[in-house]
């Protein structure tokens, strides 16, 4: 058993003992062994052997293994190394997947002239839901459920269990945050009992199939939280409302007034920040108060920006937040987004950029007729909206004397004469 000094290796082990009387465990860890845990399996009655062995080193492994007549094998192994995927370095996909996917592919090799009865891999729900901020770990995982099917291809022993969150606090998991888990209770998953385990174990184990996924699902309603797109036919269709209350109606944000919008936009983000964030309501989401302040890192930060897509239809960019610090100037850049508007800047910024492209474009001369056309037209619509308003616009060319003297009149009269 790899990562013989784990909780989940330690689960498994009292289980093994205790329930299908195994006799003799061979605990293999990269850390101190578990010495509480040996003394409880011997006590039990089972001989327990332990040896420091970095599984992700073949050599290592190799010698570890040599002259014990195996008869199963158990990889729970793993690290975490979690971030969003931009900020996954070889270093940090490294970490994750040595453990993990070196550790079984040298497993694989060294077993396979064995008579095993059992290769058994803890994989994760993440390889086959996804995530969020674990694009290094689901690989991983993902590769362990490959190889437990290319070993049945091959007439070899194999299960990948795809294990959700396990409610005992473990090497993995002792870092999640109150966000963390909030973030996994919305995506629809309950924690998993050292006893449900088991009893899932044993299931998997008679089901004959080479990946099973071992994760309890809490029913939520689809829209009511982030549940994975695998999983949604799963769970009964939320009705969208679509009154004038509801912040998540694009329609009813576009239709609001100006300040009535900015307002409103104000809200949307302070309770999209409060359920990242895993608090009850926005009263600990004051306007002003800066994202890195509130806790906010680069992963709750993605979370923000999907919520906040959802509520606008804007297609938003990851980084926004950061760019944005706070609530207030979020909302602001949203209004700016949402505001059907064109500032003149923009305006003269796309005139800039048809000029330019005057030296380089060819064309024949029914093409060079049409331009014409439509670049008088545009000059022709520009004129009629910026006038001053009861001003109609006149072609010079079409005008006759009493419209250019007033148009004289008004373009060029002193008033101080």
């Amino acid at each position: 058993m790899t990562g013989g000094s784990g909780v989940l290796a330690g689960i498994i082990a009292r289980h093994l003992v205790t329930s299908q009387r195994a006799q003799r465990l061979l605990l293999l860890s990269r850390s101190t062994p578990d010495e509480k845990l040996t003394k409880e399996l011997t006590e039990l009655g089972a001989q327990v052997d332990t040896v420091a062995c970095d599984v992700s080193d073949r050599t290592a492994l190799a010698q570890a293994l040599a002259d014990v007549p195996l008869t199963a094998v158990i990889h729970t192994a793993g690290a975490l190394d979690d971030g969003v995927v931009e900020s996954l370095t070889p270093h940090r996909l490294d970490t994750v997947l040595r453990p993990k996917t070196d550790g079984a592919w040298h497993l694989h090799e060294l077993t396979r002239n064995m008579d095993l009865a059992a290769f058994i891999l803890y994989s994760s729900a993440a390889g086959i839901t996804g995530t969020a901020g674990q694009g290094n770990y689901a690989a991983a995982n993902a590769f362990l459920d490959a190889l437990a099917e290319q070993r049945r291809t091959e007439g070899l022993p194999a299960l990948s269990l795809a294990w959700g969150l396990w409610e005992d606090t473990s090497g993995l998991t002792a870092k999640l945050t109150d966000t963390d888990r909030d973030r996994i209770r919305r995506s629809g998953l309950r924690t998993i009992t050292a006893d449900h385990g088991m009893q899932l174990f044993d299931t998997a184990t008679r089901s004959g199939e080479s990946l099973v996924l071992a994760a309890p699902i809490n029913p939520v309603r689809d829209g009511d939280g982030d549940v994975p797109a695998l999983l949604r036919t799963l769970y009964p269709k939320a009705t969208r409302r679509t009154a004038a209350g509801d912040a998540s109606s694009v329609q009813w944000l576009a239709g609001l007034a100006p300040e009535e919008r900015k307002q409103a936009l104000l809200k949307v983000v302070r309770d999209s920040a409060a359920a990242v964030l895993g608090h009850a309501g926005t009263d600990s989401i004051p306007g002003t108060a800066a994202f890195k302040d509130l806790g906010l890192d680069s992963l709750t930060a993605v979370e923000l920006r999907n919520s906040l897509g959802k509520s606008t239809g804007l297609q938003l960019p990851a980084t926004m937040v950061f760019d944005y610090p706070n609530p207030a100037a979020l909302a602001a850049r949203l209004d700016d987004l949402l505001d059907p508007r064109i500032p003149s800047t923009t305006l003269l910024a796309e005139l800039d950029r048809i000029e330019q492209m005057f030296d380089s474009v060819t064309f024949d001369e029914k093409q060079a007729s049409t331009v014409a056309d439509r670049l008088a037209s545009a000059l022709n619509k520009w004129q009629q909206i910026s006038q001053p308003e009861g001003v109609a616009a006149v072609s010079l060319a079409d005008a006759d004397a009493g419209e250019i003297l007033d148009f004289i009149d008004r373009e060029f009269r002193n008033p101080t004469v």
